[in-house]
């Protein structure tokens, strides 16, 4: 996980992402080298806009300027595309609106093996490696042990890696019913966690950067469905404190979007529209039905079924950082 962006106030320029054990030579222009600690990396560029068609316009120039591509086609001036123009593809009638199932039980053993060869061990996991690795062998030269092995992925895949998607399983307990991440991005020895996000939320920003905290139950312990309306209520001047932004996003059982004529998957502070009540405290709205006239605004459409609640704090204060404040509670109504 590396340091670039608002939070560690990164400049505009060229930067340079490269591998563990590149040796080449950094060229004139570049602000600042990144090194990964494998050679397996990835870039998720974020840029902040309101919900607003004037905002969306407004970005595009600054969207177009964001790019990636291969050192030797560095030049030292700036780049554009158009990302308007990229276009998009119907997944087609088979795709089942989940996860694509990169990872199998019955070819785990094979993918394990060219995981380990890919990725060298982090300083202190040296042992730990090295027990993969003549695990692996001895699976190799023995079919009976290669069988085991995998009839030990399918119980997995079953029990653990199933469980993985209630967010009940996913960090600590932060009050009201919702659960909170812990040491995202810095898992250090936090193995079962760091397993759990894999399966559930990929791609957590640092603590310090970004908090989470997620439900899928109301604050009675009762599974959200789109059944029934819930609101979700802030007192006034108790939203998520933090110097960058927060919202609530609704996902569906998957844990992906769920597709709604308005187009519209979370809340938060990039809305303007939203209402708050006389006394300042502002109610979303989370289910199936609309709840009608001017809360239709603090609205997120939900499934008709099973759904899951996810609040994002970036640029968390303290109280976000240190747990002492507590999500809103989840009122069925």
């Amino acid at each position: 996980m590396l340091r670039g962006g608002s939070p560690y106030r990164s400049s505009s320029g060229h930067y340079l992402l490269v591998g563990p054990n590149w040796e080449g030579t950094v060229p004139d222009g570049i602000a600042q080298v990144f090194t990964g600690p494998t050679a397996l990396g990835n870039a998720i560029p974020r840029i902040f806009m309101d919900d607003t068609a004037e905002d969306r316009a407004a970005i595009r120039p600054l969207l177009n300027q964001v790019m990636v591509y291969p050192l030797t086609e560095y030049t030292g001036r700036m780049r554009t595309t158009d990302w308007s123009a990229v276009p998009s593809f119907d997944p087609g009638p088979d795709a089942g609106g989940g996860e694509t199932r990169w990872v199998a039980p019955e070819t785990y053993f094979d993918q394990f093996a060219e995981l380990l060869h890919t990725v060298a061990p982090r300083p202190g996991e040296e042992a730990l490696h090295a027990q993969f690795a003549a695990l692996w062998d001895r699976g190799r030269r023995d079919p009976a042990i290669a069988k085991q092995m995998a009839e030990v992925f399918a119980e997995m895949d079953d029990t653990f890696v199933a469980d993985a998607m209630q967010w009940r399983y996913n960090g600590t307990p932060a009050g009201n019913g919702w659960n909170r991440s812990v040491h995202n991005s810095e898992w250090g020895l936090d193995y079962y966690n760091r397993a759990v996000t894999s399966k559930s939320n990929m791609f957590e920003n640092r603590p310090g950067e970004t908090q989470y905290f997620y439900s899928d139950t109301d604050s009675t312990g009762r599974q959200l469905t789109g059944a029934h309306t819930y609101t979700v209520t802030f007192a006034a001047g108790d939203l998520p404190p933090g110097d960058g932004f927060w919202s609530l996003t609704m996902y569906n059982e998957a844990h992906f979007f769920h597709p709604n004529e308005l187009r519209r998957y979370s809340l938060g502070t990039k809305n303007a529209s939203l209402h708050h009540g006389h006394d300042g405290a502002l109610t979303l709205y989370a289910g199936h039905t609309p709840p009608g006239g001017d809360h239709n605004d603090n609205w997120l459409p939900a499934p008709e079924h099973n759904f899951s609640l996810y609040l994002r704090a970036y640029g968390g204060k303290t109280p976000i950082t240190d747990g002492s404040w507590t999500p809103p509670v989840i009122t069925r109504q």
